[in-house]
This record gives structure tokens, C-alpha cells and sequence, in this order.
């Protein structure tokens, strides 16, 4: 929405954006500053204690240029986590908001995909689940939602071309996940009131579910 008040067309590659340097500056912006700012106040509203950070913060996240056929500009991808900060915040009971912009080794600010970037944060601190939350109501293949889907269902579905847009890479990250062992991966709907609740404790959620 900021790049069309400033009319800049967004184009995407496989899902990803392609960020040129001036997409580059108002996508820091955005997410580090506009975005990171409200869900921390509003965290810390509902009664926690919210931090905010990007990648860049305490070297968090290092990160590469992806090489396409395609030059997709300012775009990474993650080369390491260093996740002392999130244990330092953690062990205090902080809650880290985490913008996804990095630095390359070169000192290159980057576009990292916000998918990327919460499965690697889910690999590094064990976590046993990672949760998605997206404004669509999770993998639909045929009108159909796939509630649960194992990992040979998952992988089988990103060969194909039943998967798409945003979507690829999120599946993609998904399954990265449980390769690196996060036990469950939940896709769903955040626009829903409650969404959480009822992905984690009904007995059949509302969104897609990717287990081992």
C-alpha cells in the first residue's frame, strides 16, 4: 500500500517481491518502523511486554542476495541466526517482534520473506510449533481446504502446480520447518476472530495443518 501512495508497482518473482533500492527504503519503513510499532503497542496493550527488533539488530540475522534467472534486486535469503537476543529477551520474559530486513556480509540491507524468516527464528530456539497467520484461510486445492496435511502430501503439493503465488513459499518454509524439527506447522486465517483459539483447540482447526 506505501509503494502505491508513492506509485511503485509491485512486482513478484515466485511469490517474492522484487525490491529495487527505493522499494528497499520504504519496505524498512514499514516493517521496522510503521508495522513493528503498532503490534508492539498492541501486545503490550492486551499485557505483555513487546520488543521490537529487525534482523539487523545484535547481527540477528545475516542474509544473502537470492540468484535468480530473474534479478530480483534487494531481495535474501537467510545464511545464519544468531539467536542470542531473542534468549536474552526471552529469559526476561520480553516477547520479540522481529521486522524481516537483514544485512548481508557485504553490508547490503535486505528484503528477507517474512515466511523465511519466522521458520528459520522457529528452527533456531526448538520450537515445537510454528503458526502462520495470513489473511487467507490456509492451502486450498480444488475449492477444497486441506486441513491436515502430511509432510509426503506437502512436498508432493509443492511439486506440483496446484501451488502458487504467496503461497509457494510459505509451503516451502513449511516444510523446511519440519525437516529441522518444529513438529507442526499451522497456515491460517488471522482475519478471523479468535483464529488461534480455534486452530489450537477445536477439535478439528480452521486452517491448514502440516505435521512430520
Amino acid at each position: 500500500q506505501w509503494l502505491q501512495k508513492i506509485g511503485k508497482k509491485s512486482v513478484f518473482i515466485d511469490g517474492l517481491r522484487v525490491t529495487d533500492p527505493e522499494t528497499m527504503e520504504v519496505t524498512e519503513m514499514v516493517l521496522s518502523g510503521k508495522i513493528n510499532n503498532e503490534l508492539i503497542t498492541l501486545i503490550n496493550e492486551s499485557g505483555g511486554q513487546a520488543v521490537g527488533l529487525s534482523g539487523k539488530d545484535a547481527q540477528l540475522i545475516t542474509a544473502k542476495k537470492i540468484q535468480y534467472k530473474d534479478d530480483m534486486g534487494l531481495v535474501g535469503s537467510i545464511v545464519s541466526v544468531n539467536d542470542r537476543i531473542l534468549r536474552v529477551l526471552s529469559e526476561h520474559d520480553y516477547i520479540p517482534v522481529v521486522a524481516s530486513i537483514a544485512r548481508s556480509e557485504a553490508g547490503e540491507n535486505l528484503n528477507i520473506n517474512a515466511d523465511n524468516v519466522a521458520a528459520e527464528l522457529a528452527i533456531t530456539v526448538h520450537a515445537t510449533k510454528l503458526i502462520y497467520l495470513t489473511d487467507v484461510d490456509g492451502i486450498i486445492i480444488d475449492n477444497q481446504l486441506c486441513s491436515l496435511l502430511d509432510y509426503a502430501q506437502a512436498k508432493a503439493l509443492l511439486s506440483s502446480t496446484a501451488i502458487g503465488g504467496g503461497m509457494r513459499p510459505k509451503l516451502r518454509d513449511s516444510l523446511n520447518a519440519l525437516d529441522n524439527g518444529v513438529d507442526r506447522v499451522h497456515i491460517i486465517n488471522g482475519s478471523i476472530e479468535n483464529a488461534l483459539l480455534l486452530e489450537l483447540f477445536m477439535d478439528k482447526g480452521i486452517g491448514t495443518c502440516l505435521t512430520v
